[in-house]
């Protein structure tokens, strides 16, 4: 396990090296969709904490655990955007943010902001029973939690493309295939190509209002580290410097220290 541990530390470390240059995006058309009310608290099942409705949205005001709140429907190949701001002041490791293809309680994808003591993240992960989290991407992103932010991600099975007001910051290819470190042991025993939406709190409180799901019919604008970027020479292009990739690695690893 140790090893496996190092493969995926050192797997984080290599996307943000080689994962293409960001893309920009918005969610207006979203907004203006006619398919895309946001849904009710009612038509929604609660997994811990608690959940209220507001004038726009929602608010979780819990500020110990993890706290969920998922639709019913089992979907797939779609977007989905939300407005999010943390309540009070955040504790390490704190998060809140979107839910993707949840199975069950044990088992799915989150994008969400999360406080560190190296800064503000923005990150994207699986979570697997029996309580193995993995980090696909992640990106430090300089913003105040308590102010709103819009977060977006675009699902296409186990491929996931995730933004920040606009900005891509987050992509992987969800796909648990034994490494080659260790070829005997998968990194979970199923892929999880379809499933549940809805929102997320760990350990803060934090309010979300319009929140939005859509169908994708356009899976081409889904780059993950996996597929990389490309130039016109088919050379893979870096999201940023060696020397940035090196900051965001050591301030992601500062509490290990």
């Amino acid at each position: 396990m140790k090893t496996l541990t190092v493969y995926l530390l050192g797997a984080v470390f290599a996307q943000l090296l080689l994962l293409g240059a960001a893309l920009t995006s918005d969610c207006a058309e979203i907004d203006h969709a006619a398919q895309s009310q946001s849904p009710s608290l009612g038509s929604c099942d609660i997994i811990g904490g608690e959940w209220q409705a507001t004038d726009r949205g929602f608010a979780q005001r819990n500020h110990d655990g993890v706290s969920l709140l998922v639709g019913r429907d089992v979907m797939d190949n779609y977007t989905v955007c939300v407005d999010v701001r943390f309540s009070g002041a955040p504790c390490r490791g704190s998060k809140a943010g979107l839910v993707l293809q949840l199975a069950d309680k044990q088992n799915y994808l989150v994008f969400s902001l999360k406080h560190k003591e190296g800064g503000s993240f923005a990150v994207l992960r699986i979570e697997v029973d029996p309580g193995r989290k993995i980090t696909g991407d992640l990106c430090r992103v300089p913003i105040k939690l308590s102010n709103w932010h819009r977060l977006r991600a675009d699902v296409h099975g186990v491929d996931i493309c995730c933004y920040l007001d606009g900005r891509q910051v987050a992509s992987y290819t969800f796909v648990g295939t034994p490494v080659w470190i260790a070829p005997g042991e998968k990194t979970w025993p199923k892929d999880l190509t379809s499933g549940r939406v809805g929102l997320v709190t760990v350990d803060t409180a934090a309010e979300f209002k319009d929140l939005r799901i859509v169908p994708l019919k356009d899976f081409s604008i889904i780059v993950t580290p996996q597929t990389g970027r490309r130039d016109e020479n088919g050379d893979l292009l870096p999201r940023q410097s060696y020397a940035e990739t090196m900051r965001w690695f050591t301030d992601w690893l500062i509490p290990f220290r």
